[in-house]
């Protein structure tokens, strides 16, 4: 059985994915990660703390090194450029895929110069590169110039069978909203609950939760309070990607007010579950949304347009209705996670191929 490593973040659910659809494929699954999880029929191998900052990673690189030695690969992926895509290029990883998520390539790179020449390491020793979204192609080209032709454009994807929307869902005395994002700082919940609080005081009924957890959840509370809204916010935290299925089809309004994004698999999820989307002014937000056709766009950090448009949406509930329903058919046309598979599995093929191909050239001579 052919062995396949994977160098990420094991806990993420992008990640359990990745790992579980080439287990079902029949390969011997391996994934080397900072993070502990258990996944069934896959093996995870720790690798040490990644403390002291990005020199910490550094500890890991021994690790990878002798675990890619024993299990000798078909093929290695790593995922995220600034930890795991470097860790896997410094231990000589081959062959290697990489792939970057967002904030790896667009945010973290800005950093420092450390961050960049991670970052480019990670590139430019890759047999290939993946990106979740188009707007992050110059990005790559900017950092490695000479690595455009192994660079390919697979986003996540999500799960149609999995994300649907539920018509038995019922409604009730107000506007449903949920957000999905993670509570730091790069998501931007502030706007959110400030644009919520203006349309309480206009006493507009209104009902937000927001799903999953981070460091600012306890000011995100206090200023849910400060703001005289805390009977009308949810802090719900982690849960399950079932569970996220199961209860998002239930809301009206999928808020993200996200800085930047790679590709927003949330906001993809929220759309084939039928849910009504408006999303900040970004490139990853504007390659999905038009404004005013099939969602709303708001400028980036200004609760007093979020605010608008959230009490327009409560206004014209038909509007959503015919909203949820383009949606879905757009995600299951072009968002697929199945289809992203299928582009991933000839993107290996073609890897593992040219890899042999040199190796065996190498050894005639």
């Amino acid at each position: 059985m052919s062995a396949i490593l994977f160098v990420a973040d094991a806990a993420s659910i992008h990640t359990q994915r990745w790992l579980i659809y080439y287990r079902d494929k029949g390969y011997e699954v391996h994934v080397a990660s900072f993070a502990p999880a258990t996944i069934e029929g896959i093996v995870v191998h720790s690798l040490p703390s990644a403390h002291f900052g990005k020199f910490g990673y550094l500890r890991a690189v021994p690790t990878l090194y002798r675990l890619h030695r024993q299990l000798q690969p078909v093929l290695s992926h790593a995922h995220y450029l600034t930890s795991y895509g470097a860790i896997a290029a410094l231990a000589g990883v081959r062959p290697l895929i990489v792939t970057a998520w967002g904030s790896d390539l667009l945010v973290n790179v800005h950093r420092s110069v450390i961050h960049r020449q991670m970052t480019r390491l990670a590139l430019v020793r890759a047999d290939a590169i993946t990106v979740v979204a188009e707007h992050m192609i110059p990005a790559v080209r900017k950092l490695a110039p000479g690595m455009g032709n192994c660079l390919r454009v697979i986003p996540f994807g999500v799960d149609t069978d999995l994300f649907q929307p539920d018509e038995r869902a019922q409604s009730v005395d107000g506007l449903r909203i949920v957000c999905t994002r993670v509570l730091e700082p790069l998501y931007d919940h502030e706007t959110l609950l400030r644009a919520v609080g203006a349309c309480v005081k206009k006493g507009l009924k209104f009902r937000l939760d927001l799903v999953g957890d981070g460091s600012l959840r306890g000011s995100l509370e206090s200023l849910a309070r400060e703001l005289g809204i805390s009977n009308h916010v949810a802090f719900l935290g982690r849960v399950s990607h079932q569970e996220l299925a199961e209860m998002l089809s239930g809301y009206d309004v999928f808020v993200t007010a996200s800085r930047s994004d790679g590709n927003n698999v949330s906001l993809n999820e929220a759309m084939a579950s039928g849910v009504f989307p408006i999303a900040s002014d970004i490139p990853a937000n504007r390659q999905w949304i038009t404004d005013g056709l099939n969602g709303h766009i708001f400028p980036v950090g200004d609760p007093q347009s979020l605010a608008a448009l959230l009490e327009r949406s409560f206004h014209d509930p038909d509007f959503r209705s015919v909203v949820a329903r383009r949606n879905r058919n757009r995600v299951e046309l072009v968002a697929s996670w199945k289809h992203f598979a299928a582009e991933m599995d000839n993107l290996y093929a073609e890897v593992i191929g040219q890899c042999r191909r040199f190796d065996s050239s190498r050894s005639a001579t």
